[in-house]
């Protein structure tokens, strides 16, 4: 009875329908329309008084008011009897806010199997809404009593409930919830499933322990995480020694100073900085030695060669570790760096150091050393090319004469071959070399084909040039630093008129383009606008006449070459290379006013220059014009053949 409708009930007692509704008086008919119809029944909380003992209260009864009227109570609301108002609740009320009440969501957790299907609703909703909805949450943590299994519903219903929480600073109560509450099997579970956890703790502990009240150590051991700082979690001591012990933490500078100074209590540090290692095995402190020992060679690449201070461990010490074969070798040589000591002759060096002494800079920079590594079996041609990159050694050998004896040449290969060299090395080396080559190397990058090329040395030849066929402009550099003699030779050169057109635009002078432009055939500039454009504006400079030049390539030199005052030079100069019609379709093809210059009834006029008075003066000579005139206001007014004057 209680759980069917008025419109389903009173119908079954159709006799006593008119005494029911009489009631209502002369508004019976409207009530017996609005019941019978299902407009209002029990679930009208305006219209019912449902309060008796085992049922609803004026709490619940408030409640389930404000959602029937869509109205969201707070978190907090009190509600004295929930598995009445759940049962009062409609089944789409769990899918949306109004399953957002700590005594519900605790009478839910607390019988979940006659409550299943609420509660997977209620964790579908928490789940789409999770960013909109801190006021229900920070609530429930504070006043729920069923806290631990909604921490482990939520992780276990919702996949992205932990990089959600993940994403954004405000949701870290949600983690020291979960650290608080979840099993210990699910908490342990975690870092393997989701990988950005154990980070995220690394980096967050300290804000995380603000918020978790009574966290047991062995719960954080349980995340498997290494602390990224030890001193963010100062203010929680016996978490900070817990770690320490348990070996959680990473090794870096700053957390063995703090495990030193804060958690050993030791106040030697300026040992700890300048003979780190060696302080640390004279501490004996078995969890210390035990952390250093589990990852040696990050120690080694993180602490020992990240203090700029420590340069006097002990000679035991340093022999120990490089007796150690847990480490990287370079990082081990890194660290003989760190300690200091300049070797002057390469032959007291041990051969296995030799080529990391040239790496780390510690043989004195002369052409002896250099020569004698070449010819070491240990040399190395990394490790020397290293060395020569290096500031202070450019700088001595650079001052100091290269070797030109019978075992010179050798070292000579090694310098202009070798690309590894940065750009500034090989040009200082390139400028002391005795003698020039005659042809470029293989195997070294376009960079420095160019320093050769800048420096002079390689001397100029068509061989040469060709090696430089992949790279044109280094080609063009080739013969612009070499103009004379690739000028003397290009007959004989693979180059065509494109590479003629690159040497245009290069820093040679105008007397040397002029010649260049000579050699082309300038017939092609018909077709070529950016070509013409480049010979036109070389041509107007110099004044410099082409002998070969034709009307189509006079033509295409006047079209494409800018400005338009530049233009009408290089027309005035070549008119007697054009036919009428060329002219006229010349002008056609000029901006405005030159463009009005045709038959017809216009007057264009120009404004009052040489140039343009040169223009009207043999357009008029060429009867292109019918004459020349002045304007009102100075201008040149070109008189035009009418065109039923000219029929």
């Amino acid at each position: 009875m209680r759980a069917a409708k008025f419109n389903e009930i009173i119908p079954l007692n159709t006799d006593g329908l008119d005494e029911l509704f009489k009631a209502f008086g002369n508004r019976s008919e409207l009530a017996r329309f609005l019941v019978l119809e299902g407009h209002l029944d029990d679930t009208y909380y305006q219209y019912t008084s449902l309060f008796h003992a085992g049922r609803l209260s004026p709490n619940d009864n408030k409640y389930l008011i404000k959602i029937r009227g869509f109205i969201t109570p707070e978190p907090g609301f009190p509600i004295d009897n929930p598995r009445e108002v759940i049962a009062a609740m409609r089944d789409e009320d769990f899918r949306q806010s109004y399953v957002l009440n700590v005594k519900i969501v605790d009478c839910l957790l607390s019988d979940p199997a006659s409550y299943g299907s609420h509660v997977d609703a209620m964790f579908g909703y928490l789940a789409s809404e999770f960013e909109t909805i801190d006021t229900f949450f920070t609530s429930y943590y504070a006043a729920g009593t069923q806290v631990p299994k909604f921490v482990d519903g939520m992780v276990r219903s919702w996949p992205g409930f932990i990089p959600a929480t993940l994403a954004n600073p405000r949701h870290l109560s949600h983690l020291a919830q979960l650290i608080a509450h979840l099993p210990l099997a699910t908490l342990e579970a975690l870092p393997e499933k989701y990988a950005e956890l154990s980070e995220f703790l690394a980096v967050n502990l300290a804000e995380i322990l603000a918020l978790c009240v009574g966290c047991e150590p062995s719960r954080l051991e349980a995340l498997g995480f290494e602390l990224k700082s030890l001193r963010s979690v100062d203010s929680f001591p016996g978490i900070a020694r817990s770690l320490f012990e348990a070996g959680r933490y990473a090794l870096t500078i700053d957390n063995l100073d703090y495990a030193f100074e804060a958690v050993l209590g030791e106040g030697d540090m300026q040992s700890l900085h300048t003979r780190h290692y060696t302080t640390i095995s004279q501490t004996a402190n078995a969890p210390l030695a035990a952390r250093i020992e589990r990852e040696f060679a990050g120690h080694l690449k993180l602490v020992l060669l990240g203090l700029p201070e420590n340069r006097q461990e002990s000679t035991a010490t340093i022999l120990a570790l490089l007796a150690r074969d847990d480490a990287d070798f370079d990082d081990l040589v890194a660290f003989l760096r760190t300690q200091s000591g300049v070797i002057p002759i390469l032959a007291d060096v041990p051969a296995r150091f030799q080529s990391p002494a040239f790496q780390l800079g510690r043989i004195a920079p002369s052409w002896e050393n250099v020569r004698a590594f070449l010819s070491s079996e240990a040399f190395d041609a990394e490790s020397l090319t290293t060395f020569l990159n290096m500031d202070a050694p450019q700088a001595a050998l650079s001052a100091e004469p290269m070797p030109e004896d019978e075992g010179a040449p050798s070292l000579h290969r090694f310098l202009i071959e070798n690309d590894g060299l940065t750009e500034v090395a090989y040009r200082n080396y390139a400028r002391v070399l005795p003698e020039g080559f005659s042809r470029f190397p293989e195997g070294v990058d376009a960079a420095k084909l160019r320093i050769l090329i800048e420096e002079g040395r390689v001397a100029f030849s068509g061989e040469a040039l060709d090696f430089l066929s992949a790279h044109d402009d280094l080609r063009l550099a080739f013969a612009t630093r070499n103009i004379e003699s690739f000028l003397k030779t290009q007959a004989n050169l693979s180059i065509d008129d494109d590479f003629r057109e690159a040497l245009l635009g290069s820093p040679i002078s105008d007397e040397h383009k002029v010649t260049v432009i000579r050699s082309m055939d300038l017939a092609q500039l018909s077709g070529l606008a950016t070509r013409a454009r480049i010979v036109g504006a070389i041509l107007e400079r110099t004044g410099a006449d082409l002998p070969g030049l034709s009307a189509g390539p006079a033509r295409a030199i006047i079209l494409a070459t800018r400005p338009i005052e530049v233009q009408v030079r290089l027309f005035n100069r070549h008119q007697s290379l054009l036919s009428d019609d060329d002219v006229r379709e010349i002008l056609a093809e000029l901006p405005k006013p030159f463009s009005e210059i045709k038959r017809g009834h216009g007057i264009p006029l120009l404004e009052n220059t040489q140039t343009n008075a040169a223009l009207a003066a043999w357009l008029v000579s060429r009867k292109i014009i019918s004459s020349v005139g002045k304007g009102w206001f100075g201008e040149i007014r070109i008189n035009l053949f009418r065109r039923d004057a000219e029929e």
